[in-house]
């Protein structure tokens, strides 16, 4: 008997946000980048996407579109076989963010690019710190272990703690 308490199996019935298919792909040809960057984020880095669902509507799709960007760039290891397949994909990262902040934008169609665009030109986020977030991988492209606590504590002020600033900066 369980007399007003809830029982497991009734909630297992609920619909789960976390299991709802985000629509990437809007009525156009091209995808929504708002969309696409919460869903790279939700298959990603799912207590990211769990924890961003609680900030306000209004930097909502801003910390999705960051947290996209750090999810590409952390990805890039595992995706590739060749240390050298890495790095230029990361340098076409640095390239990218670089357009964004070129008069007329990079004009690069990526949804998550197109998403960072809508961040920089809404919100002002400087490049140097969009630039920090790419490069904060490239010690795992090398394929070899941290010497020092402070190489970890570096990697962490470039990830974590960068998307934290950005999200409290928009």
């Amino acid at each position: 008997r369980t007399s007003g308490l809830v029982r497991m199996s009734s909630l297992a019935r609920l619909p789960s946000l976390a299991r709802v298919p985000a629509r990437t792909v809007s009525s156009g040809a091209k995808p929504d980048p708002g969309l696409h960057c919460r869903e790279v984020v939700r298959r990603q880095a799912h207590e990211h996407y769990l924890a961003s669902l609680l900030l306000p509507d209004t930097v909502r799709t801003a910390a999705f579109a960051l947290r996209a960007l750090a999810c590409e760039v952390a990805g890039v290891r595992d995706s590739v076989s060749d240390r050298t397949l890495g790095m230029v994909r990361v340098q076409w990262w640095r390239d990218t963010v670089s357009g964004l902040y070129m008069e007329g934008g990079s004009g690069v169609q990526h949804p998550v690019a197109r998403g960072l665009g809508e961040v920089v030109a809404r919100h002002g986020v400087r490049e140097e710190l969009l630039q920090r977030l790419v490069g904060s991988r490239d010690h795992f492209l090398a394929d070899r272990p941290f010497d020092t606590l402070q190489q970890v504590h570096t990697v962490w002020e470039h990830t974590g703690e960068c998307i934290l600033h950005r999200v409290q900066q928009v």
